[in-house]
């Protein structure tokens, strides 16, 4: 084992070698050779000697190397994503260079790249005799000029000093742009010119180092006695004295800077410094400049203080006169630094006063750690190239930030072009244009290409040249161009034939003007495409453009001189356009036209253009209509951009909260799904005015989340207030990258389950990195993040749980960090009687308006609801025009309760919504929907409940089943035979269904005569006709002409005739099983909800005409005795509102009511599916003397939970205490009142008796009549 005085002769020696070595690269022997290259190692044998790479690039373990793995030369793509800055450089010490040429040359190709960008640039750094340093652009090649070759030429390029030029003192290699390239053989030649020495730092430690290292490296009196410095010293704190050690620094005191901040020097040789940092200095690499020549950087030096930075990310930008120019900064604040009053950015130097009053600091003072930004407007900037320095400035502290360098051109040339591909060499050729014939209705792919007043081609920011495209208008159609804004740019199409100039603009004002000639063949025998539009319904909002929350349908159409192909549109750009257009794209039978009427979903829409598009079948043509869309009056709009501040952070995926600014409580989200680059702002609309607070998280959890501005935390957000109709913009996130590796650890496990359906709440304890960047976000509407959405390191999150409405347990997450938590709460196990699959069936009259006659309707459909407000419908119509339509949506609803025990049930498709009063009978096997609702139409609609866990067969329906009906047939229809026209009807009857498909029919029904008077007759004589019925529950009766649902039990059935071959006739039947158990007329006590649907055909005096459709509510008891209150729905509108007695009396069979005509089994009324639901006819109620006008079917269901469904003021007579029937209580509360007993408040006679029913005689007041009349009733004298 060595000593510890060997040790430290080691350490000496092992750092005099170090120091030999480092002085041999660094140092070269003075010459003045005119073609000496001026660089160490250009053509990099191996190795790097000389060079230095960008400390930018070297984190992590292993740091990266540019140098090829064949031994070929470096590669200028690093591997940090989309990397922009200098890659390698060299410190020179070349005097002589006044007024000089100096030749740059290297073997430069490429991998791929775009062509209109310049990537590769060469710097080169000077020191004039003022002492001022200027770096310059010195070569830019365009990417197009680099051969794809290894081998090819090198590229040169030479560069004049100024005269006051007086020391090279750099050369960097950057990549500006986009594109993989790899370099070799690098020379840097001039005539007549000094190669110096450069400093070089061989070592830092901790102290003082007394003596120099000797020359024969043997280091025999450094270190005795003491303890001896450790030339490792990697951190410190302000205040810490440090020895830097080397060669080549001269014995005039210069600079030493650490992490780009000079620090104090205490002593200065040529082969030691001594420095002491201080505020503000900053953790980085130590330089000694010395004469203006920079050193090798040293490792990284750790400052242990608090202190800030302020990085200039992007320090170049090339603009055209009239563009703004943007200069992004990083911030961060590190070992705790705080500020108050904030950091302020200041320019300094060369150009400094020629662009203060063009140039704006966004996010500046700054506060916290993050992003700021530059802007320079360049209007009225004369074409040059000005840069400045940037300081940040710390009350007293005025720290170095960067240089930025700002290249304003104006431009000499626009030239249009094509491409023109080659389908047997697979190589694109450009074509330039000096005017263009177009012979295709189709897009027009005629680019630009912009020429800077420097000569070269201006592609700007990933392209963005800033051209903008119009028309010029000519003879002939205008416009002749579709020219369509677009997220990439314009696109261009020919849209009509003539002559027309295309013009191109630059920011700048100049323009060229291209000649279009547009001839695409347009005669009778040619294809092409003869329209193309877009319109809106009847009563719909305007189209183009539409608003980004628009629910009404949209209406696309385009049609063709041949046979249409290919249909569809394209968004660019617009990620979140979703719709239904597709579903609803018809064509017509012949294949010359198409339309689709379809909706917007997954609302608010991204705002911007899709051009909607239709082509022929052959290829040769292909036309577009652009649909736009613009952010909903009403509401505000967030305009505002991302800027990665590290190459490695992007995000293209992210999500925005809102947080309420008062409460600190999320109040909505938007998904975002954005191309967020160049300087296009990101755009989210809908947004409800008010005040909030935004914290943006990306996708991933290696970017860090934010709020704006620049806050980690909800405590350092601020408000951002957004009104109506405003836009809110120059709003800033800037991307940041973060270690996964110290990423949120949750606790094991990392789940709860609630044992209560009740609200409850919960926390979360987890650790992550002392620095790790988290948000929290809940998965679920019924979690609530309470506190705990952001924060740093470990952290607890704490949330609620809403009360479960539902039978099923739910699960949700919360994500902390990219890490997803579970909480499980149990449901109630009690189902809503809404919940479940439903067949429906409905039959509608629309009023005349205006004497115009208007539409029916009859629809079938099959809905199923869920739990949580979703559900689909399948929908089988036949409208007014005999369009057979079958249709499948998804929905949305919201049930509530009403207070006659009814429920309220908001349905929302395809953006529209409506709201329905239904009641679902005991059982919960069927229901019924208020028909009167609605004015100009009367409705009837009833419900069934379909088993969808069996399996249905012809078997399921099988038997004789009671039916009613109502009609409406068109012209030309005979029905009834015989008879002519029955234009309306209604029918009773029975149909036995024989299990195996085949059923027969016997009935009787009241029509109108084609002479318009009325007539009953038999419908009879239909045996052997065809039926099915599917595994759903589906019904097909008469060969497709009648299409309904099964109830679960098979005992009840309904349905329309919608499908009837081409026949536009609207029908609505049911069936109920005859006789499915022994019934009585006790079996009709209780409450009853009924729904009916009529027509009257009276010309006779006094004349009834018209339409009508009811509501009500029927009470009896075990004795038949029946009270009825009905509302009405009339054609004139009226909703008059009636009472009724009614005396029934059951068969055995259900059958109730006289028998007509003595025959069996026509019937008044029915009573089936285990005693839940009555079907009556009133249709045949007549005498002999009348004519048989009035056509009516009525369907009831029991539900003895409800109350008054007729409501208004009209009541039963003699029901005295309103409970919706007449019996002896009411007869017991008149006698009290006579005997002036005053009842119980809340059960005895309502007060407006002379109006509630209460007084039958109408003299004011309730007496001896009354009574008499409620013991006549109850005894059964009256009806």
């Amino acid at each position: 084992m060595l000593s510890t005085n060997s040790r430290k002769a080691w350490s000496c020696l092992f750092m005099a070698l170090a120091a030999l070595l480092i002085m041999g690269w660094a140092t070269v022997p003075m010459a003045t050779a005119a073609d000496n290259n001026l660089l160490q190692n250009g053509s990099f044998s191996g190795n790097l000697d000389g060079w230095i790479v960008n400390t930018a690039h070297q984190t992590g373990t292993t740091p990266w190397t540019p140098l090829l793995g064949d031994g070929s030369g470096v590669t200028l793509h690093p591997d940090s994503y989309s990397f922009r800055g200098t890659v390698l450089y060299q410190n020179l010490n070349v005097t002589g260079i006044a007024g000089k040429p100096v030749t740059i040359q290297a073997r430069l190709w490429q991998l791929s790249s775009p062509p209109y960008q310049n990537t590769v640039a060469f710097y080169l750094t000077y020191v004039d005799t003022a002492n001022a340093f200027h770096r310059v652009k010195a070569f830019n090649p365009l990417n197009s000029s680099i051969s794809l070759d290894s081998t090819a030429s090198p590229v040169s390029v030479s560069y004049t000093f100024a005269d006051a030029a007086s020391k090279l003192v750099k050369l960097e290699i950057a990549k500006e742009a986009d594109g993989e390239f790899h370099m070799d053989d690098v020379v840097l030649s001039a005539d007549g010119v000094t190669i110096g020495l450069t400093p070089a730092v061989s070592g830092v430690a901790e102290g003082t180092v007394p003596h120099p290292l000797p020359a024969d490296g043997i280091c025999n009196i450094c270190h005795t006695g003491g303890s001896a410095p450790v030339l490792s010293a990697t951190s410190g704190a302000y205040g810490t004295t440090l020895a830097i050690t080397g060669s080549n620094f001269g014995g005039t005191t210069g600079k030493v800077t650490l992490g780009g901040v000079p620090v104090t020097i205490n002593s200065w040789t040529d082969a030691v410094i001594s420095v002491t940092p201080v505020s503000p200095a900053r953790s980085g690499s130590i330089i000694v400049i010395a004469g203006g020549v920079e050193s090798n950087p040293s490792q990284p030096f750790q400052v242990t203080s608090p202190y800030f930075n302020v990085e200039l990310v992007t320090y170049g930008a090339k603009v055209i006169q009239g563009q703004q120019a943007e200069f992004l900064f990083k911030s961060t604040f590190l070992n705790g630094f705080t500020t108050t009053d904030g950091i302020g950015l200041q320019l300094r130097g060369d150009a400094a006063s020629t662009l203060s009053g063009k140039a704006a600091f966004t996010l500046v003072p700054i506060k916290s750690a993050g992003g700021a930004l530059l802007r320079i407007d360049t209007t009225g900037l004369p074409a040059a190239t000005y840069t400045a320095d940037i300081v940040a400035v710390n009350g007293s502290e005025i720290v170095p930030v960067g240089t930025l360098n700002l290249q304003v051109v104006t431009v000499s040339n626009i030239k249009f072009y094509e491409m023109i591909y080659d389908p047997v060499t697979y190589v694109s050729s450009r074509v330039d244009l000096t005017s263009k014939t177009v012979s295709l209705q189709d897009q027009l792919l005629i680019y630009t290409e912009v020429i800077g007043s420097d000569d070269l081609v201006f592609s700007g920011e990933l392209g963005e040249s800033g051209v903008i495209l119009s028309e010029v208008p000519a003879s002939g159609n205008y416009p002749i161009l579709g020219i369509y804004k677009r997220f990439w740019g314009p696109d261009l199409y020919a849209q009509a034939n003539g002559s027309t100039t295309l013009r191109a603009m630059t920011p700048d004002g100049t323009f060229f003007d291209l000649s279009v000639m547009v001839n695409f063949p347009s005669g009778a025998t040619d294809s092409y495409i003869s329209g193309i539009g877009l319109t809106a319904p009847e009563g719909a909002p305007p189209i183009n453009p539409i608003y980004n929350n628009r629910t009404a349908p949209i209406i696309w159409y385009a049609s063709g001189t041949t046979r249409l192909g290919l249909i569809g549109y394209d968004t660019a750009g617009m990620m979140n356009f979703q719709n239904d257009f597709f579903d609803k794209l018809n064509r017509s039978q012949d294949g010359l036209s198409a339309s689709s009427t379809f909706t917007l979903q997954n609302l608010p829409t991204d705002i911007g253009t899709a051009l909607l598009y239709a082509s022929t079948n052959d290829g040769k043509a292909k036309a577009v209509i652009p649909l736009t869309t613009v952010n909903a009056p009403g509401t505000g709009l967030l305009s505002f951009y991302i800027k990665s501040l590290d190459p490695n952070a992007f995000a293209e995926i992210f999500k925005i909260y809102f947080y309420g600014a008062s409460d600190n409580q999320l109040k909505f989200t938007r998904d975002v799904y954005a191309m967020h680059i160049g300087n296009k702002p990101v755009l989210v609309g809908n947004i409800p005015p008010g005040s909030y607070k935004i914290l943006f998280t990306p996708g991933s959890t290696s970017v860090k989340p934010q709020w704006w501005p620049n806050a980690s935390d909800i405590s350092g957000a601020s408000s951002v207030v957004f009104a109506a109709g405003a836009t809110v913009g120059d709003v800033y996130f800037f991307v940041g990258s973060q270690a996964t590796d110290t990423a949120v650890t949750l606790p094991t496990p990392a789940s709860h389950d609630f044992t209560s359906v009740q609200a409850g709440s919960g926390s979360i304890s987890f650790t992550a990195g002392d620095g790790y960047v988290w948000n929290a976000a809940s998965s679920a509407p019924w979690i609530t993040i309470t506190s705990g959405v952001t924060g740093i390191g470990s952290g607890t999150v704490t949330y609620t749980v809403a009360a479960n409405p539902y039978s099923y347990p739910r699960t949700g997450t919360i994500t902390i960090g990219g890490q997803s938590y579970t909480i499980t709460q149990p449901g109630t196990g009690v189902v809503p009687r809404h919940i479940g699959t439903w067949g429906a069936q409905q039959l509608i009259h629309f009023d005349q308006v205006g004497g115009v006659s208007v539409p029916w309707y009859a629809e079938v459909s099959r809905t199923t609801l869920n739990e949580d407000g979703t559900g689909t419908m399948v929908i089988k119509k036949n409208d007014h025009n005999g369009e057979l339509i079958d249709q499948t949506k998804n929905l949305t609803y919201s049930m509530a309760s009403n207070l006659d025990g009814s429920l309220a049930m908001t349905i929302t498709m395809d953006g529209q919504s409506m709201t329905e009063r239904l009641v679902i009978g005991d059982g919960g096997r069927m229901g019924i929907v208020d028909g009167t609702g609605r004015e100009g139409q009367q409705k009837l609609m009833v419900l069934y409940r379909i088993d969808t866990a069996k399996m249905y067969s012809v078997a399921d329906m099988n038997g004789e089943y009671y039916n009613v009906g109502f009609e409406r047939n068109m012209t030309d229809v005979a029905d009834p035979p015989l008879y002519g026209n029955g234009a309306f009807m209604a029918i009773s009857g029975v149909t036995t269904f024989k299990g195996n498909g085949l059923y027969d029919y016997y009935g009787k029904a009241n029509s109108v005569k084609i002479d318009g008077s009325n007539l009953i007759w038999d419908d009879s004589g239909k045996t052997n006709q065809s039926y099915s019925v599917s595994a759903d529950g589906t019904i097909t009766v008469g060969g497709g002409a009648f299409q309904g649902w099964l109830t679960g039990n098979g005992l009840a059935a309904g349905g329309g005739a919608v499908f009837q071959n081409g026949v536009n006739n609207q029908v609505g039947y049911f069936f109920l099983k005859k006789g499915d158990r022994a019934y009585t007329t006790a079996n009709l006590a209780g409450k009853w909800a009924f729904v009916s649907f009529g027509q009257d055909s009276k010309t006779t005096s006094p004349t009834s005409q018209g339409f009508n459709a009811s509501i009500g509510t029927m009470i009896c008891d075990a004795a038949g005795k029946c009270t009825v209150k009905l509302k009405g729905r009339l054609s004139d509108d009226t909703t008059p509102i009636s009472t009724d007695h009614l005396t029934l009396s059951v068969a055995a069979d259900g059958s109730f009511g006289a028998s007509l005509d003595g025959r069996s089994p026509a019937y008044a009324g029915v009573i089936g599916n285990n005693g839940n639901t009555i079907m009556l006819n009133p249709s045949f109620e007549y005498s002999t003397t009348e004519d048989p006008y009035h056509r009516e079917i009525v369907i009831g269901i029991r539900a003895n939970n409800i109350g008054d469904l007729a409501g208004g003021t009209a009541f039963l007579k003699g029901d005295v205490n309103g409970d919706g029937k007449v019996d002896l209580a009411d007869a017991i509360l008149a006698l009290k009142f006579v005997a002036g007993i005053t009842p119980t408040t809340g059960t005895g006679i309502r007060s407006d008796y002379t109006t509630s029913g209460a007084d039958v005689n109408d003299d004011g007041m309730v007496g001896a009549s009354e009574i008499v009349y409620i013991l006549q009733r109850v005894a059964g004298l009256r009806p």
